[in-house]
C-alpha cells in the first residue's frame, strides 16, 4: 500500500495543476490495475470476500484483463485532449512500455546467450516464456494470457504445446479454455 500511494503522490506532482477530480480516480485507477489491484464495479465487501473463496485473487486477475486495455481506454477518456489527459496517457504508456521492454529485453538476452529458449508464436501456449530444459518461467505476471486469448481470437489458430501444429479454433474456444 505504501508503494501505490508513493507512486499516487510523485505521479500528483507530475500532473498538471489543473487536473480534474476525474483525471485524478484515472490516475488511481491506472495505479490500481497497473499495481493488480483492480476494482471489479459493483462487487465488494461480502461478495468479494465470496469470490475470493471461489477464485484465487480476483481482484488481480481483473487487473490483468484490463491491463492490456489501459492504455486505449487513457487515450479515449473524457479530457483527454488536455495538459493533464495528455500526461495520464503518458504515464500509462511510459510504465507499460517499460515493464514490456524489461521482460523482453531479459527474454531476448537469455535467448541470445543460450541459456534459456523462448518461444516467439503468440498463438502458442509457451508465448514469451522463458524455457530452460523442462522448466517454463512466465515473466509476465500474469499478462502473458490475455494477450495470448488475443492472438489466438484474431488469427483463429492455435499452436498445440509439443507438436507444434497449427489447429483452428473459434473464439469461443478461445474464450472458453481462457476462463
Amino acid at each position: 500500500n505504501k508503494l501505490r500511494w508513493d507512486t499516487y503522490l510523485k505521479q500528483l506532482d507530475i500532473l498538471s495543476p489543473d487536473a480534474t477530480p476525474g483525471q485524478l480516480r484515472d490516475l488511481t485507477r491506472n495505479i490500481n490495475i497497473l499495481s493488480g489491484r483492480a476494482t471489479i464495479t459493483g462487487i465488494s465487501g461480502n461478495k468479494l470476500a465470496f469470490m475470493n473463496g471461489l477464485f484465487f485473487s480476483p481482484r488481480f486477475v481483473w487487473s490483468r484483463i484490463q491491463a492490456p486495455t489501459l492504455l486505449i481506454r487513457q487515450a479515449l477518456a473524457e479530457g483527454a485532449d488536455t495538459p493533464a489527459g495528455r500526461q495520464l496517457t503518458r504515464m500509462v504508456a511510459r510504465d507499460m512500455l517499460g515493464y514490456m521492454s524489461g521482460v523482453l529485453g531479459m527474454l531476448y538476452v537469455g535467448k541470445a546467450s543460450g541459456v534459456i529458449d523462448v518461444e516467439l508464436d503468440p498463438r502458442s501456449s509457451d508465448w514469451g516464456k522463458a524455457k530452460y530444459g523442462d522448466i517454463r518461467i512466465d515473466p509476465w505476471a500474469g499478462l502473458q494470457q490475455p494477450m495470448r486469448a488475443l492472438a489466438q481470437s484474431l488469427t483463429g489458430e492455435r499452436k498445440q504445446m509439443g507438436t507444434g501444429k497449427i489447429q483452428d479454433v473459434t473464439v469461443p474456444d478461445v474464450i472458453s479454455t481462457f476462463v
